[in-house]
């Protein structure tokens, strides 16, 4: 995960929720439901990052396309790959900037779904 899919997330997760807040005004005053407003801007607005990684690559123009392989890398795919560098130190020597903000994210995701299912359990009591 790097600084700039975190940053991508956080933009159009607050511009859904900016657009869910207009839709909810419109639909309370037609008298119609807005939980699946919300449920839908909370749906895109998490699975954003994820996006685009399923959008095919960008075809050059007059290029052979997104999916092409060039001939050289078929011929490359039955080499044997070189050995893995062995690790001497800890497993944090190689954590950089990105990796530290990976890790914060994720334990920051933990704790909010903590939080959420203490709520949960208080208000179900």
């Amino acid at each position: 995960m790097t600084l700039a899919t975190m940053i991508y997330g956080l933009i159009v997760a607050g511009l859904m929720g900016g657009a869910a807040w207009f839709l909810d005004r419109g639909l309370r005053a037609l008298g119609r439901p807005t939980r699946w407003v919300w449920l839908g801007a909370l749906g895109v607005g998490g699975l954003a990052p994820l996006f685009p990684r399923f959008l095919p690559a960008a075809a050059i123009a007059g290029g052979p396309g997104p999916f092409a392989l060039p001939v050289r890398a078929l011929y490359e795919l039955g080499a044997p790959a070189p050995p893995l560098a062995r690790q001497r130190a800890s497993m944090f020597t190689g954590a950089g900037f990105e990796d530290a903000l990976g890790a914060l994210w994720i334990a920051g995701s933990v704790l909010v779904v903590l939080l959420f299912a203490l709520v949960c359990l208080r208000l179900r009591r």
